[in-house]
C-alpha cells in the first residue's frame, strides 16, 4: 500500500488511486474473457460470465475504494497461476520451473491479499466446466492447483512471521 501511496500528495490523488483499480478490474475481465474464448466458450456466454463477475460487489469495493485498488491485481496474478498450472501440464517442457513460477506468482497473490487471490479458482472452475482434456487430466490439473495454493498460502503465512509489516521499533 506504501508502493501506491506514497506518491500521493492530497485526498485528491485518491481519484487515481480508484482509476488504478477500476484499471485492474477491466484487465481482470478482459483476461478471463480471452481465457473463456480460448477454451472455445461461445463469444455472448464468454461475455456474459466476466460482466457477472465484475459486477459482485466486492468488485465494486475494489473500484469504491482507492486503499484496496491493488486488489484486482492479486486476482489477476492468480489468474496467471491457474493458466501456468496449466501450461506446465500440458507442454512437460520446463514443467517444473513452470510450476514453481505458477506457485511464486500465487505467492505473490496472496501477498498483496488473499481473498482476492481465489481468482485461480474462478480460471480453474472455467478449465473444468469448457475444457477439452480427459477427466483424468482435469483432475491432475485441479489437484496440482490445490497443491500450488497451499505451497503459496504457507510460504505466505511463514513470510507474514519473518517480515512483520506492524514491527514496533524498541
Amino acid at each position: 500500500v506504501w508502493a501506491v501511496f506514497g506518491f500521493l500528495h492530497s485526498v485528491s490523488w485518491f481519484a487515481f488511486e480508484r482509476a488504478i483499480g477500476m484499471l485492474g478490474i477491466a484487465v481482470l475481465s478482459w483476461a478471463f474473457y480471452r481465457y473463456l474464448r480460448s477454451l472455445d466458450v461461445p463469444a455472448g456466454f464468454a461475455f456474459l460470465l466476466p460482466a457477472l463477475v465484475i459486477f459482485m460487489p466486492p468488485l465494486q469495493v475494489y473500484a469504491a475504494w482507492a486503499t484496496v485498488s491493488l486488489y484486482p491485481y492479486a486476482g489477476l496474478l492468480a489468474g496467471l497461476g491457474s493458466l501456468l498450472v496449466d501450461k506446465a501440464l500440458k507442454e512437460r517442457r520446463h514443467q517444473r520451473a513452470r510450476l514453481v513460477t505458477a506457485m511464486l506468482v500465487v505467492l505473490a497473490a496472496t501477498a498483496v491479499y488473499q481473498p482476492s487471490a481465489m481468482f485461480l479458482w474462478l480460471f480453474a472452475a472455467a478449465a473444468m466446466l469448457f475444457g477439452d482434456q480427459t477427466i483424468r487430466d482435469k483432475l491432475l490439473s485441479f489437484a496440482s492447483k490445490v497443491a500450488i495454493t497451499a505451497a503459496a498460502l504457507v510460504l505466505d503465512f511463514i513470510l507474514s512471521l519473518v517480515l512483520p509489516l506492524d514491527r514496533k521499533s524498541t
